[in-house]
């Protein structure tokens, strides 16, 4: 790659940035919004303590 389309890559990549951020800021509103008192953070927390339900829920019924 010559350096121009390296430079177009590198704006392509910092705009994508920008968009992700943008919408991951949104979805953290709209889960505080909903109850979730700490946004994502409290929604990755829920599911990962919901994971472990399940798995030990799976290995005490045997599966």
């Amino acid at each position: 790659m010559n350096k121009q389309n390296l430079i177009k890559k590198l704006k392509r990549l910092e705009k994508k940035h920008v968009e992700l951020y943008a919408e991951l800021d949104s979805l953290d509103e709209l889960m505080r919004a909903i109850g979730f008192t700490h946004g994502l953070q409290t929604v990755k927390q829920t599911a990962v303590e919901l994971g472990e339900t399940k798995k030990h829920e799976g290995e005490a019924s045997g599966f």
